[in-house]
């Protein structure tokens, strides 16, 4: 294999080992499958609370968490690593992943990702961004 066909490789192979992430064994390495999220917003929905008035109420739904880019990070592996990581919920676990009935979606948001943890009821909601707040800390 040529040089010029190595040194891409080369340039790849060195970003992944350079990429900024969580020290082994840390709750942000075991939660987010070593991505470093560094923000935390909480994820609410608009419902309909009276048709005749069109009033709107907020719901607490879960959490947005904030995952800054990095070589090679694409939000479908992002979103590959942490629904495998939500298949593996730890009971004893401070992690926003762990909260039973979380589903998960990835958007690119300009120099990261925005990840959505979305709860199945308030108290999960409320649960989840609790967690994620801690974790991000």
């Amino acid at each position: 294999m040529s040089l010029s066909k190595l040194l891409p490789l080369f340039a790849f192979a060195t970003a992944l080992v350079a990429a900024p992430r969580a020290e082994a064994g840390s709750p942000v390495q075991e939660c987010f499958s070593g991505y470093r999220p560094n923000r935390v917003l909480p994820y609410e929905i608009e419902r309909a609370s009276d048709y005749e008035r069109h009033t709107v109420d907020k719901i607490l739904a879960g959490a947005h968490v904030f995952i800054p880019a990095e070589p090679a990070l694409t939000a479908e592996w992002l979103r590959f690593q942490l629904d495998r990581r939500i298949s593996r919920a730890a009971a004893e676990s401070e992690c926003p992943l762990d909260v039973g009935g979380v589903s998960v979606s990835v958007q690119s948001g300009g120099p990261g990702f925005w990840v959505t943890i979305a709860a199945k009821d308030r108290k999960s909601a409320e649960e989840v961004l609790r967690r994620a707040q801690r974790v991000v800390r």
